[in-house]
């Protein structure tokens, strides 16, 4: 007792002399004593529901603008069919339901609507299906798929700047919105094109109804958000000879946060690492989306569009099913209200510039008879916004209250700023 009556006699603690002050009356003591108890725990009352708002708040972020010091990624392109009526199915048509089908007959516009998943002209189909089944394909989604195209028969040319590479090497299959799509320079696939002085890219398409998008190497296009899209042939066709001029901007986003210091809800971003995604591979907004609008097929329909990643075949929509979720409300509504998909925290921000549609010019008829089309980046970047977090004020405030109930002696100066920050996110406070 006497080491201690000795501790608590040295007067760095502010009242807590008087606790062994023999020279005091009993109740004075008791008196402080209840004193010191009450600020004590009013001290930690106030450092509890200060971690408790840290944890609840959304961090506060400062952005600064930065030349460019590391490597711009040229965008990713992706090119998906978007109908499959052309001269190039009359082979498979034949193939599969015999030379005399027409594309008016009910088993091929069944089979076109479920391959390319148009859920507006399911209705047209549903009561010729239910009535003469044996004229609509009932589940075959293998050969649905047979009448969307490989890469080699949508693709014929494709440069990057100045140097011509393989299409189908570069435009790599992957998942979307729309089902299987080529996306060059993506990160579904593979991202290794950079900003160059000239950067241009050239592709030749042979088919005229498609859906080209300009995102962010880790994003897609999907069906329910349109931001993506840069052309539509449902506006624009491709048409053989036609040249498409499509100028876009980039710019770079990256909030800093290297070593994961800060977390999902606070930083309110998400690194493509941090992956919460069961139908993808890699975590980005985009796949986000997509993953929701499949699990409110699955909550309101029972089944989900075959053409979405890593489904069962026995979780797949049979007809009932894909009328279910034709402009069902109950989807739509689960996808404003349930739907939240936190941003990435490596973005790229790509802005439509300008579109032009003209005739190829003869000097560029060599290239073949499809449609050319050339992405351009109208201005190469020089800068990137960096998202700064910052919280050191509400460190700081807590602590100040650590330091009012220990006692300041004991502490550092740096103990707001240093000791305490490090504590917090030694144990996943924040």
């Amino acid at each position: 007792m006497a080491i201690w009556k000795e501790y608590f006699e040295v007067p760095t603690y502010r009242a807590t002399h008087a606790l062994v002050n023999e020279k005091l009356h009993w109740s004075e003591r008791i008196f402080w004593l209840i004193t010191i108890a009450i600020c004590a725990g009013g001290s930690y009352h106030v450092i509890a529901h200060s971690i408790e708002d840290y944890n609840r708040q959304k961090a506060v972020f400062r952005v600064d603008t930065n030349y460019l010091d590391w490597t711009t990624y040229f965008p990713s392109v992706v090119i998906c069919e978007k109908n499959g009526q052309t001269k190039a199915l009359e082979k498979k048509k034949s193939e599969l339901f015999g030379a005399k089908t027409s594309y008016q007959d009910n088993q091929v516009l069944h089979a076109l609507d479920m391959a390319f998943y148009r859920p507006p002209r399911f209705g047209e189909r549903f009561e010729a299906c239910r009535n003469r089944p044996q004229e609509c394909l009932q589940g075959n989604y293998s050969i649905y798929m047979k009448f969307r195209s490989v890469c080699t028969d949508l693709l014929t040319y494709c440069s990057y700047g100045t140097e011509k590479f393989d299409c189908c090497s570069e435009f790599l299959p992957v998942d979307t919105g729309y089902g299987k799509c080529f996306a060059f320079n993506n990160r579904g696939g593979s991202v290794k094109f950079n900003l160059t002085r000239t950067p241009t890219l050239i592709v030749e398409a042979k088919k005229p109804f498609l859906v080209l998008s300009v995102l962010s190497p880790g994003s897609v296009p999907t069906t329910k958000n349109t931001r993506y899209e840069i052309a539509d042939s449902g506006a624009t066709n491709f048409l053989p000879s036609s040249l498409h001029e499509i100028y876009v901007g980039i710019q770079d986003t990256v909030t800093l946060d290297p070593e994961g210091q800060m977390s999902i809800e606070r930083r309110q971003c998400r690194y493509h690492e941090e992956n919460n995604l069961k139908h993808f591979s890699f975590y980005s907004q985009s796949n986000c989306e997509i993953e929701c609008y499949i699990e409110a097929q699955k909550k309101y329909c029972g089944c989900a569009a075959h053409i979405f990643p890593r489904l069962e075949e026995h979780e797949y929509c049979n007809l009932t099913g894909m009328l279910c979720t034709n402009f069902n409300k109950d989807i739509e509504a689960y996808m404003a209200r349930d739907c939240v998909c936190l941003t990435n925290c490596e973005n790229s921000e790509i802005n439509k510039i300008g579109y032009i549609m003209n005739k190829i010019p003869d000097k560029f008829k060599w290239l073949g008879k499809g449609s050319q089309i050339r992405f351009i980046i109208k201005a190469t970047p020089s800068t990137i916004r960096n998202i700064r977090y910052d919280s050191t004020p509400l460190l700081d405030l807590i602590g100040m209250q650590a330091i009012k109930a220990l006692g300041e002696p004991i502490l550092p100066p740096i103990f707001p700023g240093g000791i305490l920050k490090f504590i917090i996110y030694r144990f996943k406070l924040a």
